[in-house]
């Protein structure tokens, strides 16, 4: 058993956002509600958002003109034999049966309200208009039709069918009956025999039949190009009512967008808000509580200093305290400063205990009696000032002895190629040796 309470149209052919309660049902009445309206009211499109509600919306639809595909939604709020179920229908190929928050539910949701009837069987059986119950009774008289074609005719109000049987049986026997005088179908007979006739009198010839043929065929395809038109416009008119009931919420959103313009710059809320502003509200009520704590706390002080008696001599001696403390935070700093400065002494008497076992004789502690005298500091100049020489001296014999060498080298190689005479050679080794010998140091400079 299922059960319409409220159907959502929110984005579906003409209607936008449009709902149709019908409420809880009645105890103490009839369960049954009219909707009925003008031409053009709709009545046809909700019947159809009824049907793409339960069976899904098709591949192509005509209800499509203001919201497109993707937008299209309806919802509803049904009685199930399990309970009450919100459902929502998406223009979806897949998972187009959702509830409100977006989450995929499978069709048997509404396949145990619907006893297993299809989308056909579903139209036939409760979808009554004027072409299904014409349908439903030639059913019904021609002994023709499915299964659910003669439940239709039952639940049309044919119950009674041998006795409606019965009655077509006499009227059929008065349309024809076999070697009857008077039946109805001879009087037609005789009518279509008066009617050939007059038409063979009234025979067109076959120019201006084919004439009007082609007429005909020109007025039936205006026909069907008025009748898009007509559908077009119907569409056109539709979006510009839409339009039109738009426009009393163009002022509204207007001033909601200077209303949030200047909050343009901010960032973008975190999704998980709802998750932190819990905590957040927490913490500010507890540190408003903690303030007005201080706040009632620090009034309570001042009251009590302002009721105290002043003491002269304690105020007289402020200054004196703030000295005080501040002396107090420098000893304080001393006190901590003292041990790595008494460390830092004894690093540094042990160094002069060092220097002077260094430069003295053992056991001599005292630095004053390790100064020499001027004497000796006279000799230690001279000694320093000699040395100074013999280094300069001997850098620059070292230097000589260096350029002796290279001279050496070049005369031992001209002697090899024999292109000077012997005295040439013999000048060129005296020119070598002569300032090795004037310094007094030519073993030096040989071995340089």
């Amino acid at each position: 058993m299922m059960r319409l309470r409220r159907l959502d149209l929110t984005r579906y052919g003409k209607f936008t956002d449009r709902v149709l309660d019908f409420g809880p049902p009645s105890v103490d009445a009839p369960d049954l509600h009219v909707v009925f309206g003008p031409n053009e009211a709709g009545k046809s499109t909700l019947l159809s958002a009824w049907m793409d509600l339960l069976y899904g919306i098709p591949a192509r639809t005509s209800h499509d003109f203001i919201h497109p595909y993707a937008s299209m939604r309806l919802g509803a709020a049904l009685e199930l034999p399990d309970g009450l179920h919100e459902v929502v229908r998406l223009k979806r190929n897949q998972n187009s049966l959702t509830d409100p928050q977006g989450r995929a539910l499978p069709e048997s949701v509404l396949r145990a309200g619907l006893g297993g009837l299809d989308r056909a069987a579903y139209e036939t059986m409760f979808s009554l208009d004027d072409d299904t119950l014409a349908e439903g009774g030639d059913s019904i008289l021609s002994s023709k039709g499915d299964l659910g074609q003669l439940l239709f005719s039952a639940s049309a109000g044919l119950a009674e069918l041998g006795q409606r049987l019965d009655g077509l049986r006499v009227q059929a026997d008065a349309f024809h009956k076999k070697r009857a005088q008077r039946t109805r179908i001879r009087e037609l007979r005789d009518e279509l025999q008066a009617l050939a006739d007059e038409a063979a009198e009234l025979d067109t010839q076959a120019g201006d039949y084919a004439r009007l043929r082609q007429a005909a065929q020109a007025a039936r395809a205006a026909h069907d190009a008025a009748l898009e038109d007509v559908a077009r416009a119907a569409g056109m008119r539709d979006r510009l009512r839409g339009r039109q009931g738009a426009l009393p919420l163009l002022a509204e959103w207007r001033e909601a967008a200077a209303e949030l313009a200047p909050l343009d710059g901010l960032p973008e809320v975190p999704a998980d808000w709802h998750t932190r502003i819990d905590p957040l509200i927490a913490a500010d009520i507890r540190l408003r509580t903690e303030a007005d704590l201080a706040a009632r706390r620090a009034q309570e002080l001042a009251a009590e200093l302002a009721q105290m008696p002043g003491d002269p001599q304690a105020l007289a001696l402020a200054d004196r305290a703030a000295e005080a403390a501040d002396l107090r935070s420098r000893h304080r700093s001393a006190r901590d400063d003292l041990p790595r400065r008494q460390q830092e002494r004894d690093d540094l008497h042990r160094s002069i205990a060092d220097l002077a076992a260094a430069l003295g004789p053992p056991g001599e502690t005292d630095p004053a009696r390790l100064v020499p005298d001027a004497a000796t500091l006279g000799t230690l100049e001279d000694l320093l000032a000699g040395w100074s020489g013999i280094a300069a001296t001997l850098a620059s014999a070292a230097a000589e002895a260096q350029d002796a060498a290279a001279r050496l080298q070049d005369a031992g190689g001209a002697l090899e190629e024999g292109d000077d005479p012997l005295a040439r050679r013999a000048q060129t080794l005296r020119a070598a040796l002569a300032p090795l010998r004037r310094s007094g140091r030519a073993a030096v400079g040989f071995r340089g």
